[in-house]
């Protein structure tokens, strides 16, 4: 994965991982969704992950993942 499109991990113990979500990404893959944080991340961690809420594609901020 291209260093641009990495997703700032904030925080990350074995149970949560805390990230920065850029404006413009969808939190979470569905029907026509090209990238997300759900599927970028995992691919990144190189492990599932599970968001614990989300944030509307155009809202930056904090979101937990587990």
């Amino acid at each position: 994965m291209k260093s641009e499109t990495l997703i700032p991990i904030v925080y990350q113990d074995q149970e949560i991982i805390l990230v920065n979500k850029r404006s413009g990404l969808a939190s979470q893959g569905g029907a026509g969704v090209g990238r997300s944080v759900d599927s970028d991340l995992a691919l990144q961690i190189g492990q599932k992950v599970y968001l614990c809420h989300r944030l509307d594609k155009e809202t930056s901020g904090l979101l937990l993942c587990a």
